[in-house]
């Protein structure tokens, strides 16, 4: 979980907002994640704040198999900020 939010926070940060992440699109290698189908929207900046927990909840569906592991993606999604990942967790299950 850990690994996949700190790729989807890196693709979001490089303007990534496909809706095709899920665990046929990651290879895991030994320095982590990797995107395998990055999809053919062109990349256009950062998402801004607002658009990231609709984009997390979209993008990321079918990787957290429980609220628990969602909760704990989240953080790293969030640097480790946990006030902002259970604020954003019943967005990003609603979205998902």
């Amino acid at each position: 979980a850990d690994g996949v939010a700190r790729l989807l926070r890196a693709a979001h940060d490089a303007g990534w907002a496909d809706r095709d992440l899920h665990r046929g699109n990651v290879l895991w290698s030994p320095r982590g994640a990797v995107l395998l189908d990055p999809g053919t929207r062109p990349l256009r900046g950062p998402l801004p704040p607002a658009a990231r927990a609709s984009a997390l909840a979209v993008a990321a569906h079918g990787l957290a198999p429980d609220v628990r592991t969602g909760l704990v993606a989240l953080r790293a999604y969030l640097d480790g900020d946990r006030a902002e990942a259970r604020r954003r967790l019943p967005v990003v299950l609603r979205a998902a």
